[in-house]
Formats: structure tokens, C-alpha cells, sequence
């Protein structure tokens, strides 16, 4: 009778702290007492799980995800207006922007025209969205959350501050489906039970989530931590016990033996003395003092009457296979999150394409959480500013094989598709100055067939101007270059202006002399090149150049 007594009291003390449990968990509001018992144990039951998830943050667990999530948080994010359908010009115009968008976005644009915002108070907002948080930070911590619990909180709404943005722990929010799935949510720091019974609620204008779906249930998420909880704890396990082993363990390198005194009928031939503390201490002194460090390295040990003999004691630390088991559960982890070890830096055998393959493979796992944060912030700007033409995206992370891009930059510079500022700007080189040197050099040939073509007056100033801007000059170059130069002076008597002995018109516009009639820029090039001939002349034929041309007059 008296144990069934006892038995009684010992379930009514389990009953009491039960309860008084969920009261405390009810004002932390992590426990609703107004739902069903099996729905409250449920949020209870879900929050534990994600406060171990918290609380085991370290080791590879941070490794990786702190890969994923810094890889994201470094992106710019960027807004856009649909403005309609696009044309096909236009189309051409905005490829080089829908080229960097994510998935979402990208179908959102489709075959349609869009305005590229660079001012907006939400883009300014996005900056600085609350006083803890910046941008790089809220984005970090969403997908932190994500990869942690499967699901990823932002809260936001007017404040007398403004309008702000928090990404929250998951276990600050809970999903209250009363008035429908999803419909309203309880938010309360469980760390400040004070904050008021069951937290703030807010409807969905104030809530956006993403979540990485459960296959066996639509109202919950499935994380990567939780698919490896075993093998993450094990490898907590690991570095707690190795922590142990070197804080208890004893780890000598030699074993001093002291000598024994004889003592007649003592068995082994004498009785080995029990030092004080003092003199341990003084031993210890004297073989630290004598014999270690490296200069003693080879020198032989000495034995008096005192020391008996100077053992090696080698460590044979018993590690439970922690080298092998490391290993598994570090590559458990690690398929988890689809992180390579090439990305946490470890060396990887292979070539640059095969690092680019793992890499394009990894940023496509940050795209897909940035393109889930850049759809929730799409609605909430829609919401906010009560436009549903506005859209927020954060450019996609590309992986870029350096040689390839080189090549491919050299390729298009050859065919004229980029011009050499562009591929200066790639290299961190200032503008060109002149800003077309090998623009010149390469099109001389043909601008001097142009120039050639105006001087003779078979194309116009105007058409010389366009062909010329064709082919890569500047419109100020081209417009210096197709304007035809001051008439070309006469020479005077004497063969120089204002000379004596010029020669008659006609032979000065002979074939074989220096024309003077000519205008334009094809009388200037074929006058010095006449000219360049008359003076390679020698006397003799100069002397019969001139009788030939007196008798054709």
C-alpha cells in the first residue's frame, strides 16, 4: 500500500511539472494552450528539433552553410518596372539585364518590355532594412534559417521609422492556421518571455516565408541539417570526446625511476623511497633543466645512485577510429548541403574545367535560395507600394572560367563586337585617351579609299562622314577627316610662292608634274605625290622635262 502511495505521489510531481512546463512555454509563445494537446505538442516537438539544429551551428555544419550563404549575401540585388510587350528591338536592348536574372524574374519579364530602376526608397530600405540587420546580413540569415529548419521568416511593415525588414529565427514564428493554412502568425522572442502571452500576431501583408518542402507533409518543411542530424551529432560527438581526451589526458614522454635503498631482507635487493613534494619538485627541476630542448637532442643520460633508470613512454592515444569516422560524417554532411570540400579550399586533383563544373554546379544552389528571397520581396513592394509592375531580383552568381572568358573576350574584340575600352575596363585599365588607336590603325586603308572618293566628288561630305563613323571613328574624328582642306596655293615664280623661274600653267598641270588646278583632298594627295617625284628628279632630267614641255606648246 505504501509503494502504490508513493507511486501516485511520484505522477502527480510528473503531472505538476508538466504543467508547469507549458505555462512557461505558453509565455515564451512556443506553446498554444488554446489548440489541440497533440497540435501544441506537435510546435513544441518542432521547436526542440530546431533549437538543436541552432545550437549544433559549428563544425562543418557552419562550413558549409556559411559557404552558401556568404556566396548569396555578396550579390546586389536590383528593381525593375514591366512597362508591356516588348518589341524586338527592345527585346535586344534589355538582353544584357535579364541575362543576370534569376529564374522568377526572368519568367516575369518574358516577352516583355522593363525599366531598369536605379533609385527607389525600397531599393534604399533594402540597404539598411533595420537597425540590426543590413542588407548582407538579412540575406545571410534567411538562408541560414533555411538551410538550418526549411523555412525562412521575413517580417516586415510601417514602423514610426519607417517601413522595416527582419529575417527572424523559425523559432520565434509560429504559423497559427485557424482562419486557413497560412493565413496569420504568432511572432514572440522566446528569449523574453515578458514580451506578452502567445507573442504579436500579423497577417500575411506582414509575413512572406519560403520553405523547402516536406514530400510527406504540405504544411512542413524538410531541411538539409535535419536529413543528417545523425551524422552531425556523431560529429559533435567526435570533437567534444577529442576536446576531453587532450584536457584529461596525461601525456609523459619519459618515465624516471628512482633507485631503491637497500634494506636488508627487503625482496628485489632494497626498498625504493617515497619522495616528498619538494622533492619531486627538485627532480623535476634538475631533468628539465639538464636534458630538454632541442640542444640536447643525442646527448646520453646519466645514472647516479639516484635515478635508476630513464624510460621512453610513447602515446598511444585511443582515438576510436575518430580519422575514419571523421571522414564519413563529414562527407555525410557536406552531400547534404551539396558542398564540395574544393569549395571550403581544400585541395581538389583536376583541372580548371573540372573546378568551373563544381563551381557552376554550387552557384546554382545559392541562385535558388536568392531566387526565393527575390520573390517574397517582390510582394511585399507590391504590397507596399501598391504597384504590381515593380520587381526586386538579386543578379544570379555565375562561375567564370578565367581562360575561357579571356579567350572569349579576344574573339569578340577581333570581330569588332566589343569595342577596347571594354576590354581595358576588364582588366582594370583606365579609357584609352585618344580612344581608337587601334580603331585607326586597322581602318586607315579604307578611310583613305573614303577620302580618296570625296576628293574625286563621288560621294558626298556627309556620306564620307557616315562610312567613316562605320568603320570605328569617333563622330568628331570623322567629321575632321571628311571635311576637304583650304585650297592648295599655286606655286609663284620660281617654283615657291613669291619665287623667281616658276614654270607655265600647262606644264604645272601636266601628268608628269605637279597638278595646281586640282581641289579637295584627292588634288592634296595627288599633289604631294607628284611632288614627291618632281624632286627625286635629277638636273638633267628636270632640264629635259622642260624642253619636252616648250616644244608641246
Amino acid at each position: 500500500m505504501g509503494a502504490l502511495t508513493k507511486a501516485l505521489r511520484h505522477c502527480e510531481a510528473v503531472a505538476n511539472t508538466a504543467h508547469s512546463n507549458a505555462l512557461q512555454l505558453k509565455a515564451a509563445g512556443m506553446l498554444d494552450m488554446g489548440t489541440s494537446t497533440a497540435s501544441g505538442l506537435s510546435q513544441w516537438t518542432d521547436n526542440a528539433r530546431y533549437n538543436e539544429r541552432y545550437n549544433l551551428f559549428r563544425g562543418v555544419v557552419y562550413a558549409a552553410i556559411n559557404a552558401i550563404a556568404q556566396e548569396g549575401s555578396g550579390q546586389p540585388v536590383n528593381m525593375s518596372r514591366i512597362k508591356g510587350t516588348a518589341t524586338k528591338k527592345s527585346r535586344a536592348g534589355i538582353k544584357h539585364v535579364t541575362n543576370k536574372m534569376l529564374t522568377s524574374a526572368l519568367m516575369k519579364t518574358a516577352d516583355q518590355e522593363i525599366e531598369v530602376i536605379k533609385d527607389h526608397e525600397f531599393l534604399s530600405m533594402l540597404e539598411n532594412p533595420n537597425p540590426c540587420q543590413n542588407r548582407w546580413q538579412l540575406t545571410y540569415s534567411f538562408i541560414a534559417n533555411l538551410l538550418l529548419t526549411g523555412w525562412g521568416y521575413i517580417v516586415g511593415g510601417q514602423t514610426k521609422d519607417g517601413y522595416e525588414l527582419y529575417s527572424l529565427p523559425t523559432t520565434w514564428i509560429r504559423p497559427d492556421h485557424s482562419k486557413g493554412p497560412f493565413t496569420q502568425f504568432r511572432v514572440a522572442n522566446p528569449k523574453d518571455p515578458s514580451g506578452g502571452q502567445g507573442g504579436v500576431l500579423l497577417g500575411r501583408e506582414n509575413v512572406a516565408f519560403a520553405h523547402l518542402p516536406n514530400p510527406s507533409d504540405p504544411m512542413s518543411a524538410m531541411a538539409p541539417a535535419g536529413s543528417q542530424m545523425q551524422a552531425i551529432r556523431v560529429d559533435d560527438h567526435i570533437w567534444t570526446s577529442r576536446e576531453q581526451y587532450f584536457s584529461n589526458g596525461i601525456f609523459p614522454s619519459v618515465v624516471v625511476t628512482v633507485g631503491k635503498d637497500p634494506h636488508p631482507g627487503a625482496e628485489g635487493g632494497g626498498v625504493r623511497p617515497r619522495l616528498t613534494a619538494g622533492q619531486r619538485r627538485q627532480v623535476h627541476s634538475v631533468i628539465n633543466r639538464k636534458m630538454s630542448g632541442v640542444h640536447n637532442n643525442g646527448k646520453p643520460v646519466i645514472l647516479d645512485g639516484l635515478i635508476e633508470s630513464v624510460t621512453k613512454f610513447s602515446n598511444t592515444a585511443n582515438e576510436m577510429g575518430w580519422e575514419k569516422s571523421e571522414k564519413m560524417t563529414k562527407q555525410a554532411i557536406l552531400t547534404a548541403f551539396c558542398v564540395h570540400p574544393y569549395i571550403l579550399g581544400e585541395h581538389m586533383p583536376g583541372s580548371m574545367a573540372q573546378a568551373y563544373i563544381i563551381e557552376k554546379r554550387f552557384f546554382e544552389r545559392v541562385n535558388t535560395y536568392l531566387d526565393m528571397l527575390g520573390a517574397m520581396m517582390t510582394n511585399f513592394i507590391g504590397q507596399a507600394d501598391g504597384d504590381d509592375k515593380l520587381l526586386v531580383w538579386w543578379e544570379k552568381k555565375e562561375a567564370v572560367d578565367p581562360s575561357q572568358r579571356a579567350n572569349n573576350l579576344f574573339k569578340l574584340r577581333s570581330n569588332d563586337d566589343i569595342s577596347q575600352d571594354e576590354i581595358r575596363a576588364e582588366y582594370g585599365f583606365a579609357p584609352d585617351e585618344d580612344r581608337n588607336q587601334s580603331v585607326l590603325g586597322k581602318s586607315a586603308p579604307q578611310a583613305m579609299e573614303t577620302l580618296k572618293l570625296l576628293g574625286a566628288g563621288a560621294i558626298t561630305e556627309e556620306q564620307a562622314q557616315t562610312t567613316l563613323e562605320a568603320m570605328g571613328l569617333p563622330s568628331d574624328v570623322a567629321e575632321k577627316m571628311s571635311k576637304p582642306p583650304e585650297k592648295v596655293e599655286k606655286p609663284a615664280e620660281g617654283g615657291f610662292p613669291g619665287g623667281e623661274g616658276a614654270l607655265p600653267d600647262d606644264q604645272l598641270s601636266s601628268d608628269k608634274n605637279i597638278p595646281a588646278k586640282e581641289e579637295g583632298v584627292l588634288g592634296v594627295a595627288t599633289a604631294l605625290e607628284s611632288a614627291v617625284s618632281f624632286l627625286q628628279m635629277s638636273p638633267k632630267q628636270l632640264a629635259s622635262q622642260i624642253v619636252d614641255g616648250s616644244k608641246g606648246n
